[in-house]
This record gives structure tokens, C-alpha cells and sequence, in this order.
């Protein structure tokens, strides 16, 4: 009688050693599913966010409590920096920092009205829970934390795909960014600092605040982690950013200065005596935000920041007659990419 033939494959033999297999090559190759915030305790926040961190917990503790603010940095420092927790560390937070609750973020709201200004304040307070989680009281305020940003952060896209612009809010979109206005209004302005900010922000596309965070350089050859104010024949030719916050994704960006700026540009330079290797701008981050909301308001009577400034330009380019390229990259010299810059832009 014929028999039909069984390959190997379809051994219980084969069968066995397949799924074995199998499961030994997941166990090896499984991604790495461990919380991020796990991680982030071994080793700590960078300087940076620590110290920004640390700052937005102080100044809304002093809202939020009458308690003395002995210690309290020093002990909030050692948790971010990663240092192995011990008992003390959670009584403190808890009797210092007992608005530290369910309520808080309610509480929160009230005071930072605007959602992006409350995220700012909220994200420092849900990453110190975080390395308090091994807390079972700490985790439970954890996760509800960061279920809330989750959600703020989904209402914030949503918001920001809509493209809409409250009628409050109209007056901070700047409509023309022509060279001859832009040289008219600089004009109107006092002082080579703040005409050289308004120039910063108009006549090229406005970055976010790295410009603090810039070094003027006659050398051709520079660090690889800064950034630069190239100065060639004594004129300010072109800014190179390569320390910024994306500049992971988009690495070194160099952005050329139109010769009107770079007239403005060198005034500011002689009369602050600038010289190679100086900062471009030597100011705490608060004073710097001030100047450049007050030159904006002098100009277009409107409380514009930053990011009215970057939301304006955002909104310019979407509509000139120029190819996706040309957008892309104008979008790059920005600081982010070309899908960000339709977020960004309003219709109008």
C-alpha cells in the first residue's frame, strides 16, 4: 500500500526544536520594553533640564506653599541627578511638598491658563514622580500625572492641526514680512540691541532662543557642539547652529545673513565691543524674552513672543509661490522640518 511520504518539517521532532528556537531568538532579540523613567534614574537628568527642572519646581512651591524651601533644591538635586533614594528623601518631599496630590494639577490650572504653559510647569513635577515610583503613593500620583500629558499633548495636536487662531489672538500674527517694511519699522526702533533683535527675527527665519547660546568666531575651524557667529572680512556672513533642540535630527544648520542684517548685525557688534570668541548675546534667558516682547510690542502694539513670531513666519511661507524644497528648507533653518511648519501656520 502507498504510503504517503512525511518530510522532516513536519516532524513533532522538527516541531519542538522550531518553537524552542523561536523563543530563544525572541529572549534574545526582544526590545527592551523597560520604562524610560527607569533608565533616566540610573543616570540622571542632563545639566540643563535639571537646572530648568529645579527652577520651575521652587518658583511654583513658593505659590503652592508657605513651608521654608530649606534643603528642598539640594534634595530634589540628589533625586534628578540619580542618587540612590533613601527614606529620607520621600518624608521630605511629602511634609515639604504635601500640595504634591491629586488636586494639584487642577490646582495647576488655574494659575497656567494656556495649555502649553501648563504642560511647561507640569512635565518637571511628573518626572520627579517618576523617580519617586518605587513609592507606591508617588506612583499612583505618577501615572496620573502622565496620563494627563498624554491626553494634553493629543488635544494640543489636535488643536494645532485645526490651524485655527483665536480672534484674541489675530493681532500677534505678523502679515508682512517685505524687506522694505521690515527696514522701515528697525527704523522706528532705539538702540542697536534691540534693532539687531527685530532683525533676527524678521529678516531671517526666526529660530527659537539659541542666539543666547552663540559664539562670534573668525576661525574656519570650530567646535563641533556649538554654536556660531562666522565674522569673515570683519562682516557677520552667516550663523552656524549645531546646539539646539533638534538638532539630533537635523544636525548642523547654517543659516546666511542678507547683507541688510549684517549691517545691523555689525553695528551691535562695535558698540558692545564684541570680539572673537565672546558670546553674541550675554543675557539670562527672562531678560532676553523681555526685550524682544517689548521691541515687538513697540512695533505691531501686540503682546508677541517667540513663538507669535516663529507661528507668523509659519504662516508667510505656507503661502508664497515656492516649491516644497524651498519651504523645506526655509523650515529647517527654523529648527524643525516641514510637517512642524504646517502646525505651525494659522488661517487667517
Amino acid at each position: 500500500m502507498d504510503t504517503e511520504k512525511i518530510s522532516y518539517k513536519q516532524t513533532d521532532k522538527y516541531k519542538e526544536y522550531s518553537k524552542q528556537y523561536n523563543k530563544d531568538y525572541y529572549n534574545k532579540n526582544k526590545p527592551d520594553t523597560e520604562p524610560s523613567y527607569v533608565k533616566r534614574k540610573e543616570k540622571g537628568l542632563g545639566e540643563k533640564t535639571k537646572e530648568q527642572y529645579l527652577n520651575i519646581i521652587i518658583r511654583i512651591h513658593k505659590k503652592f506653599s508657605n513651608k521654608p524651601i530649606v534643603d528642598l533644591r539640594n534634595v530634589i538635586d540628589g533625586v534628578f541627578t540619580g542618587d540612590k533614594l533613601n527614606t529620607y528623601h520621600y518624608k521630605y518631599i511629602k511634609s515639604k511638598m504635601n500640595y504634591l496630590n491629586r488636586s494639584f494639577i487642577k490646582r495647576l490650572s488655574e494659575v497656567y491658563e494656556n495649555k502649553t504653559s501648563l504642560k511647561v510647569n507640569l512635565i518637571p513635577y511628573t518626572t520627579l514622580l517618576s523617580y519617586l515610583s518605587e513609592d507606591i503613593y508617588f506612583n499612583k500620583l505618577h501615572m496620573i500625572y502622565q496620563k494627563f500629558i498624554i491626553n494634553l499633548n493629543k488635544d494640543y495636536e489636535t488643536e494645532k492641526d485645526d490651524n485655527k487662531v483665536s480672534d484674541d489672538d489675530k493681532s500677534k500674527i505678523i502679515t508682512d514680512f517685505s524687506e522694505e517694511t521690515l527696514l522701515a519699522n528697525i527704523g522706528k526702533i532705539s538702540g542697536a540691541f534691540a534693532k539687531m533683535l527685530y532683525g533676527l527675527y524678521t529678516l531671517i527665519p526666526p529660530r527659537r532662543l539659541e542666539y543666547r547660546e552663540v559664539y562670534l568666531t573668525t576661525n574656519k575651524k570650530i567646535d563641533k557642539d556649538k554654536n556660531y557667529l562666522l565674522i569673515q572680512k570683519k562682516k557677520p556672513t552667516a550663523f552656524i547652529f549645531q546646539d539646539y533642540k533638534t538638532s539630533k535630527t537635523y544636525g548642523a544648520v547654517k543659516v546666511d545673513i542678507p547683507e541688510p542684517l549684517q549691517i545691523i548685525i555689525s553695528n551691535y557688534i562695535t558698540e558692545y565691543k564684541k570680539k572673537s570668541g565672546n558670546l553674541f548675546i550675554d543675557m539670562n534667558v527672562s531678560s532676553y524674552i523681555k526685550i524682544i516682547k517689548k521691541t515687538f510690542k513697540d512695533i505691531y502694539d501686540a503682546d508677541i513672543s517667540v513663538r507669535w513670531i516663529r507661528i507668523s513666519y509659519a504662516t508667510y511661507i505656507d503661502k508664497l509661490n515656492i516649491s516644497n524644497n524651498d519651504k523645506r528648507d526655509i523650515a529647517i533653518k527654523m529648527g524643525h522640518n516641514l510637517a512642524m511648519s504646517s502646525k505651525y501656520k494659522k488661517i487667517i
